[in-house]
């Protein structure tokens, strides 16, 4: 025999509560879920990322602080915080920002800006995203 609706809701509602700690909600608990999934896709990146001779460094105060500073010689370049975060990194560091990213170019902002996609390269990314780009007429 089938139970009503309303019962089956009731049932499902009465578990959901026994499942949880008081005083959290179903949202609560979903993110405390999603943090705890992140952690674990986390878990060993860094040493994979170390494992080939690229280190992971603190983002600190002051490279926030530099961030802000670049934002308005960076932005007729269109550059997004986090280009200005690797920037205001590399600027801290004293060494070269790598992107693939041509606009880092248009800017002085103490940084060397070494791409890493040559000019063929890049035309060609350029001409298949153009090509797959559901914008172009």
């Amino acid at each position: 025999m089938l139970e009503p609706r309303g019962e089956i809701l009731e049932r499902l509602r009465s578990e959901v509560r026994g499942a949880r700690p008081k005083g959290r909600s179903a949202v609560d608990e979903l993110i405390a879920e999603r943090r705890a999934e992140a952690r674990r896709e986390a878990a060993g990146k860094r040493e994979s990322v170390e494992a080939l001779g690229i280190s992971v460094e603190a983002f600190s105060a002051e490279d926030a602080e530099t961030v802000a500073e670049l934002w308005q010689p960076t932005r007729r370049a269109g550059l997004s915080l986090a280009d200005r975060a690797c920037l205001a990194l590399a600027r801290r560091l004293g060494v070269a920002a790598h992107t693939a990213d041509r606009d880092w170019r248009k800017v002085a902002v103490g940084v060397e800006v070494v791409l890493i996609r040559s000019d063929a390269q890049h035309s060609v990314h350029t001409a298949i995203r153009h090509r797959l780009s559901p914008c172009t007429g």
